[in-house]
Order: C-alpha cells, then sequence, then structure tokens
C-alpha cells in the first residue's frame, strides 16, 4: 500500500469476448514505482490565509479536516475552490478517494451532495527549492484546517 506506480508506457491492449457482449480487456504497461507517504504530521492552519512546502518530486493528494464549519464554509487549495451549504461541525475532503464525509453518530455519512466544487483536482505541488514553490490555502467560517499532504516522490 505504500507503493504505487507511474506508467511510462502501454504495451498493448487485448481484448477476449466473455459472452452477452461483455469484453475481457487486458493491459500491458510498462511503470516506474514511486513511494506515497501517508505517515507524514499533519498540519493544522488557524488563520487564511497560509503558505506551505511539500516535500517530494510529484504532486500529492491531500486528506483535509475542516474543523467546527458554520454555514458559509469555502475553502481554496492551490486556486481550487469548494464551497459547502447546510453543514456544521467537522467534514472531511478525502480527495485521494474523491469523497466527501462528515461523522454523524458515529457513523460515516458522505456529504458531498452539499458542495460545489472540483475538488479532485485539490492538489499540492511539491518543493522544487528552498524558495518555493509554496502551496495556499483559504477558508473561511470554520475554526482551522488541517491537512495531511500524502507526500510523494520518484
Amino acid at each position: 500500500p505504500d507503493r504505487y506506480a507511474i506508467i511510462r508506457q502501454i504495451f498493448g491492449i487485448t481484448q477476449k469476448r466473455t459472452g452477452n457482449g461483455a469484453l475481457e480487456l487486458t493491459i500491458s504497461l510498462k511503470c516506474s514505482p514511486f513511494k506515497y507517504n501517508l505517515d507524514n504530521d499533519p498540519i493544522e492552519y488557524y488563520d487564511s490565509p497560509a503558505y506551505f512546502t511539500t516535500n517530494g518530486s510529484i504532486y500529492s493528494e491531500p486528506f483535509i479536516i475542516a474543523k467546527n464549519i458554520t454555514a458559509g464554509f469555502a475553502i481554496a487549495l492551490n486556486d481550487v475552490a469548494l464551497t459547502a451549504t447546510g453543514l456544521t461541525g467537522n467534514i472531511y475532503i478525502d480527495v485521494p478517494n474523491r469523497v466527501i464525509y462528515q461523522i454523524l453518530n458515529g457513523q460515516k455519512t458522505v456529504v458531498q451532495g452539499n458542495t460545489s466544487g472540483k475538488f479532485w483536482n485539490m492538489v499540492l505541488v511539491p518543493k522544487e527549492s528552498e524558495l518555493g514553490p509554496y502551496n495556499s490555502v483559504t477558508f473561511t467560517n470554520c475554526d482551522s484546517i488541517e491537512i495531511f499532504k500524502n507526500e510523494r516522490w520518484l
């Protein structure tokens, strides 16, 4: 689970009919592995805007917790915006798994119907030098934002 791959070349795609018009596809790939760091410590911001760097050599997909949100919550990560209406409490923006949810009565409840924006485009830019680039996050109507960066590198 801590190793993924970047597809470098597609060698071939073969197909076979399996009945009732269905096809079975076999895809052969040449891949380069990269590591995916899920054990990094979260960073928490209480003031907006906030700027930070991300280690690694390729973009990463963060996991974000917006704490104690009130009506009219909005967040923008590197200019990718998300707004939420009709929600209070904490919301969990799980970019790698493409889901936004709350924990209500001990149950994970999907709340994407109360949000708008292409949150799956919220990616972090890797640090290229000590001077940047910097990732930026702005938010309104919540106490704080906690970001798990999920840094990746080749």
